[in-house]
């Protein structure tokens, strides 16, 4: 393998784009990408001061990082992220910057918009959810789209792509080097980023677009395909049994367990399950459909295996059991009781006690990833007599 290289750039900073590490990246080794070390002159100014542990993961999603040891996250279904810089490049006397951000473990689906400093790079996007239908009156909705029509935002879209090209890597298993990249005099053909998914990028310098430097990116990313049992096909899919199953199995970022080891049947069942056409109502009371369980998420791969399974399982009220030498995935959902307690087959003395006071709740609050604003953390208050009156989801 070839040894991460790190560039001292000069001159960049007269005009053009000044970079804060002072540096130039040509981090890409032979058949994959790493994440790079900036190395000990970056260490010595105090760069490298990002923590990346799994307690900082969440708040660090859309940040736009540079670490010799930011982990490749696992994206499944959709999500608004930023990413990990492992290319960088000045050419053209530091006037255009050529850059690579990981986005994820290979291969997803691919990016449906990119915005630059916030602002989309097409006046088309691809709605998330159906609640963000009018949310945004800058932007004319359709059943799947949201179109700009505000004048000075079609201004900055317009400015934007004007400067900015970029190319989308997959991460697919025979994926080639980039395109855009191949005009920096750093890149070479050995640089593909094999299975890792990243967003190549040449900014051209312009002090009214830019005036903070180097543009801060985030990309609507439609995640990983998985391995489906049921059609023995692999796609992308938002259906959470799947993604279990996908992490489960998978030998460079999951828990590396064979297929005949797991209960595929079991996840055949609970993903026609999650897959369900369900009727909920709204907080106006208005009634839509949707399926019963997605899963979008950004899995963290330096965080344990059982951490990750968890938070997965729980976007389905999912549990893993391990019965003959297989694992098993189980959704807590009503079923036909299967024997019925009596007062002729309990032996002995028993009571049913209630709830006190202090384990009634007046109030539920909710923290989730707000997918028609982008996936931004939010909180949610919910009073119980909402739940009771509106929830009518089985």
């Amino acid at each position: 393998m070839e040894a991460v290289i790190t560039y001292i750039a000069s001159g960049f900073q007269a005009v053009g784009f000044s970079l804060a590490t002072a540096t130039t990246m040509a981090t890409f080794v032979a058949g994959s990408i790493v994440s790079y070390g900036i190395g000990y002159i970056s260490m010595k100014l105090g760069l490298y001061d990002q923590d990346f542990s799994a307690s900082n993961f969440d708040s660090g999603i859309q940040a736009n990082k540079i670490s010799p040891v930011s982990p490749i996250p696992v994206i499944y279904g959709r999500r608004t992220v930023g990413g990990s810089v492992v290319f960088r490049d000045l050419e053209n006397s530091t006037k255009d910057l050529y850059q690579a951000m990981v986005l994820s473990e290979g291969e997803i689906e691919g990016v449906e918009a990119v915005y630059i400093n916030d602002v989309p790079l097409t006046s088309t996007i691809s709605l998330h959810d159906a609640l963000e239908n009018n949310t945004d009156d800058r932007y004319t909705y359709t059943a799947t789209t949201k179109i700009a029509t505000d004048e000075q935002l079609l201004k900055q879209i317009n400015q934007r792509a004007n400067r900015v090209n970029f190319e989308i890597m997959t991460g697919a298993d025979n994926q080639e080097p980039s395109t855009l990249l191949s005009a920096s005099s750093l890149y070479t053909e050995n640089h593909k980023g094999y299975k890792v998914a990243y967003i190549a990028t040449k900014i051209q310098y312009d002090r009214d677009i830019f005036p903070s430097g180097v543009p801060h990116i985030l990309c609507d990313v439609k995640g990983k395909k998985v391995y489906d049992p049921r059609d023995e096909t692999t796609a992308w899919s938002d259906n959470p049994a799947l993604c279990m199953l996908d992490y489960l199995n998978n030998e460079i970022y999951g828990c590396k367990i064979p297929l005949e080891n797991i209960d595929l049947d079991s996840f055949k069942t609970e993903a026609n399950y999650c897959d369900e056409i369900v009727t909920v109502k709204d907080v106006t009371g208005t009634e839509r459909s949707q399926k019963r369980y997605t899963c979008n998420g950004v899995v963290n791969t330096d965080d344990t295996c059982l951490n990750n399974m968890n938070k997965i399982l729980t976007s389905m009220r999912g549990m893993l059991v391990f019965s003959a030498g297989k694992y098993k995935l189980k959704i807590d959902k009503l079923e036909t009781a299967s024997f019925e307690f009596t007062e002729s087959n309990i032996l002995g003395d028993w009571t049913i006690t209630g709830g006190t006071k202090r384990m009634v709740a007046n109030k539920v609050v909710a923290r989730y990833f707000n997918s028609h604003n982008r996936f931004i953390e939010t909180l949610a208050v919910t009073s119980i007599s909402f739940l009771t009156s509106f929830c009518s989801c089985n």
